[in-house]
């Protein structure tokens, strides 16, 4: 299974709040405040034991960020990047760049869409779920450039 859409179970960031996540997702396991995530600061953040369920981030009580690894995680995600590159479409050469999650790692930015994917070789290690902005508002508010990698 993959997503093509910024939604997880009608949850949508920008729009869902806490109170429609613990509805929806049940009392999480951990919620940790004062997060960052990316180049942002001051989240809360609701982690899950269950496997099935992502991580969900929250600025000022609204939803912001769900992420998630399926390659980890038993949620029905397919782990392989061909799937999702075919259902979404190559990003433009500038939605496309390196990851901070591994040395090897390449980032696919599709920023109207509101989902990124960071990718290890054929493997999908993170999928980013956010509300759809500019490619200028993803890398202002998300990316953080990895550090140079020495051998």
């Amino acid at each position: 299974m993959i997503l093509t859409q910024n939604s997880w179970h009608d949850l949508s960031p920008g729009i869902s709040t806490e109170a429609q996540v613990l509805a929806a997702m049940g009392t999480p396991d951990r919620k940790d405040s004062n997060e960052s995530y990316g180049l942002l600061k001051n989240l809360v953040q609701f982690e899950y034991d269950d496997l099935k369920k992502p991580s969900f981030l929250f600025q000022e009580g609204k939803l912001f960020l769900i992420y998630f690894r399926p390659d980890k995680d038993d949620n029905g995600f397919t782990s392989k990047a061909e799937p999702w590159i075919t259902a979404l479409g190559e990003p433009k050469q500038e939605c496309f760049m390196n990851s901070h999650v591994d040395k090897h790692a390449l980032l696919y930015i599709y920023p109207g869409r509101g989902l990124a994917l960071h990718v290890v070789g054929d493997i999908v290690e993170i999928v980013e779920i956010f509300a759809a902005m500019s490619l200028d508002e993803y890398m202002n508010s998300f990316y953080v450039k990895p550090p140079v990698f020495i051998k």
